[in-house]
């Protein structure tokens, strides 16, 4: 299932004409599994969390690998609870 899902999201860059190569998008594609685990966790871990690198990554900087704060704080904190949402429905199934 994974390699399907990682074989879909190299099509789809190719599709959008995304200008990084397949490997890199594939390294991409492994760090952003490890660092929204890992942004997952720390929504879970305290109701004070902000996760602006989460914004970043998703509106500011997409393709990068290394994500940083984002002091956009009013956007931020609506993506945060938007992702505080999510989190707590997946936790819920």
């Amino acid at each position: 299932m994974k390699l399907k899902y990682l074989r879909y999201l190299v099509d789809l860059r190719k599709k959008f004409d995304v200008s990084i190569s397949s490997g890199e998008t594939v390294d991409l594609i492994n760090h952003r599994i490890n660092f929204i685990g890992n942004e997952f966790k720390n929504l879970n871990a305290s109701t004070n969390y902000i996760p602006g690198s989460l914004y970043h990554i998703f509106y500011e900087n997409p393709l990068t690998l290394a994500p940083v704060n984002s002091f956009d704080l009013p956007q931020v904190i609506k993506c945060g609870l938007s992702f505080s949402q999510v989190v707590k429905n997946l936790s819920q199934t």
